[in-house]
């Protein structure tokens, strides 16, 4: 996706958003300091509003290709992607369809944390990697990005089934199962729209307390890049179930009496399902140990850090080596505790 340039009005140069700045822009040459003016409550009320995923999902529509030979109009069929012309033959080319089924970021959260306190994180971060890495001075390639993500919400019903396993009285496992229905109502569930990212690193980066959402407007973005879908609704949809899904055994874990018990089925389908398409603020990069990249990301509102620890064997083999060490101290205290008190 492209974003605007705003200019300043003083010397024409491109306005940049700053982060942290109490959402205002700035002239990087001549310091010109602006400040967003709200959005009104009928833009954020459109902006802000779910769509129905059903209704969405409309029946794609056949695709006319204008041939760059003899210049006719020629109709693809759905499932193909290129067609010779049958005038000149010269090779058409369907365009790709947008992944977001057509549908345009409506809303964001303003990236907050500025790129000082971006590298500050992640030097703390460091700390928690393996020293030749906390070494290293800086990211590589730290940089902020809007990244898209699908928001759902979704009514779920269904039934499930446990395993309760009890000590008896007579000193006995005694194993009993039970059934039983659940319904619940899932809002604001974030599913990313790229993997450009791990997602389990994104979801680490939760909660991003949607509240804070604002429509979609240039003034946001304006210097800073955005990330499109690459993921579709569809697809989205189906990330959905499997967060659905274990938020669902979450939920049923908490029951009283079920929280010890083991979830042995659950059949559950989701209803009246609403979305919306939003970008969230990140700082992305990667550290690097050998020959291999490691990512990192920054909540770009909170600063949580999320990323991949590289770990290399000879690492592994210390810790080993270490816990051994500790677990003979102990054995030995012990041995030598024994002999001093039954002696």
């Amino acid at each position: 996706m492209d974003n605007s340039v705003l200019k300043c009005p003083e010397c024409r140069g491109q306005m940049r958003y700053i982060a942290g700045g109490g959402e205002r822009l700035e002239c990087p040459y001549c310091k010109t300091k602006c400040l967003v003016s709200p959005s009104g409550a009928l833009v954020r009320q459109e902006a802000l509003k779910e769509l129905d995923f059903a209704a969405s999902l409309a029946p794609p529509k056949p695709r006319s290709v204008a041939c760059g030979g003899c210049g006719a109009n020629i109709v693809l069929p759905l499932q193909a992607s290129s067609l010779p012309c049958p005038y000149c033959q010269n090779v058409l080319v369907a365009q790709s369809a947008m992944a977001n089924n057509g549908s345009a970021p409506s809303a964001l959260i303003p990236l907050q944390v500025d790129a000082a306190e971006a590298q500050h994180m992640f030097l703390e971060w460091l700390k928690s990697t393996p020293a030749d890495v906390a070494q290293r001075q800086k990211a590589k390639r730290l940089a902020p990005v809007y990244f898209p993500y699908w928001t759902f919400d979704a009514r779920v019903s269904g039934t499930y089934c446990v395993r309760i396993e009890r000590e008896g009285e007579n000193g006995r496992t005694e194993t009993s199962t039970c059934t039983d229905s659940i319904s619940k109502h899932f809002d604001d569930v974030l599913v990313p729209a790229s993997e450009s990212v791990p997602h389990a690193l994104l979801y680490g980066l939760e909660p991003w307390h949607l509240d804070k959402l604002e429509p979609y407007r240039v003034e946001f973005v304006t210097g800073v890049p955005i990330e499109n879908a690459s993921l579709d609704l569809s697809r989205g949809r189906q990330l959905l179930e499997e967060r659905i899904r274990q938020k669902t055994e979450d939920a049923i874990r908490k029951i009283p009496g079920v929280d010890d018990a083991k979830i042995t089925s659950m059949d559950i389908q989701l209803d009246d399902v609403k979305f919306r398409h939003i970008l969230l603020p990140l700082w992305v990069g990667s550290v690097e140990r050998g020959d291999k990249e490691y990512p990192f990301v920054i909540n770009g509102r909170s600063a949580e850090v999320r990323g991949e620890v590289p770990i290399a064997a000879r690492d592994i083999v210390s810790l080993i080596v270490t816990l051994l060490k500790y677990a003979l101290l102990i054995y030995l205290g012990f041995k030598v505790l024994g002999f001093l008190l039954f002696r």
